[in-house]
């Protein structure tokens, strides 16, 4: 009973990093042409003016 727990747990934390890759993944199609460094640019700007 107990190696079935830990595999399913391990499952579920796969189907999370799955889940997690796919949402990263549709941000990366919406953004489109937009430069990944220039968002890190201006979210650390914004961060470092508060």
């Amino acid at each position: 009973m107990i190696p079935k727990f830990k595999i399913t747990n391990t499952n579920t934390q796969l189907n999370k990093k799955k889940k997690v890759a796919k949402k990263i993944k549709n941000i990366d199609k919406i953004l489109g042409g937009i430069d990944k460094f220039t968002i890190l640019s201006v979210v650390v700007v914004r961060w470092l003016r508060y």
